[in-house]
């Protein structure tokens, strides 16, 4: 399924965490639209995937976090909290299924005891975790072409 993204105007989010677009270079301006095509995410060295879009508030562009546009379109958040997580801790695996929003403790508290992250002898919280790994060996499978569920069409 797909939905408009709040504040980018010619963007649009699935629940399969991909990322599509319907303006072509240029297009912004005379208000033209494109069938829908994909964007392809950066991932960063944390491991999590992240696109570059405008702004149709701000008319800049910003990068934004995959699994928070995913989040943000998809999950209700009743208690308002911030963070948003991966059940399955893939960072690259941003489908609505695998995401959940969670308070800063309560995602903490999950890494801790799967124990990618344990206290040093000072009490400071430190990495028993490569995420770079995953984002190495998933950059190549991120691409997705379009659904064959979703139609070329203008949106």
């Amino acid at each position: 399924m797909l939905k408009p993204m709040e504040n980018y105007s010619g963007y649009f989010i699935s629940d399969q965490g991909i990322v599509y677009s319907n303006l072509g270079r240029g297009n912004r301006r005379n208000n033209k639209t494109v069938p829908l095509y994909p964007i392809r995410p950066r991932v960063l060295p944390s491991g999590y995937t992240r696109v570059y879009l405008r702004n149709s508030v701000t008319n800049k562009r910003e990068d934004v976090l995959i699994h928070s546009a995913v989040a943000k379109g998809f999950l209700p958040n009743p208690t308002h909290k911030l963070y948003v997580n991966h059940k399955n801790c893939r960072r690259d695996d941003n489908r609505v299924s695998n995401l959940e929003w969670v308070t800063a403790r309560e995602n903490t508290q999950q890494t801790e005891q799967l124990r990618h992250i344990v206290r040093d002898t000072n009490g400071r919280y430190r990495s028993e975790f490569d995420y770079s790994v995953f984002a190495e060996q998933q950059s190549s499978l991120l691409y997705s072409p379009l659904p064959s569920n979703i139609e070329k069409s203008r949106v």
